[in-house]
């Protein structure tokens, strides 16, 4: 939660502009067993309830063997968004019965790695021109309160109110 999650917690309040109240989450050590000998998961599911009532689902596993599986979808009363997969590349092969497509970066390193520059970019900028940083304080903060409440409804098997 503290790790990986916490990178989604803070995307779900960028997203949606609301605040999480609660956040229930459960996981397990399902691709390495050593993990839980730290105390710690490597498949979770984090249910957070929204400031307005809204339901989030996140969903994480630390190892994907086909590469770094990340989408978003937002599911409303009126209309669906969503960001697909992000492959490596844009080529189909059709054979016979079969179809085979690019795949997934292979880690979050590789996922990142042309957007990170953009992002350090626009931190120092703001440090230059002394102004908040699009990224403040703040939101890293809460996005920690949030990952301290699920990590703790991880090892409770509770929901956990938001502080």
């Amino acid at each position: 939660m503290r790790d990986q999650v916490i990178h989604f917690f803070d995307l779900l309040c960028w997203i949606t502009g609301l605040e999480p109240v609660s956040v229930f989450a459960h996981g397990s050590a399902m691709a390495d067993p050593e993990v839980a000998e730290v105390g710690d998961v490597d498949t979770s599911i984090a249910i957070l309830k929204l400031s307005n009532g809204a339901l989030c689902q996140i969903d994480a596993q630390r190892r994907t063997p086909y590469g770094y599986d990340e989408r978003i979808e937002v599911s409303g009363t009126a209309e669906m968004m969503e960001a697909k997969r992000q492959q490596t590349g844009w080529t189909r092969r059709y054979g016979m019965g079969q179809i085979r497509e690019d795949g997934m970066d292979a880690g979050w390193f590789e996922r990142i790695e042309h957007t990170f520059p953009l992002a350090l970019d626009e931190f120092v900028s703001a440090l230059e021109e002394g102004r908040e940083p699009s990224a403040g304080l703040a939101d890293g903060l809460r996005a920690q309160r949030i990952a301290d409440a699920a990590t703790e409804s991880l090892k409770s098997g509770m929901p956990v109110e938001i502080a």
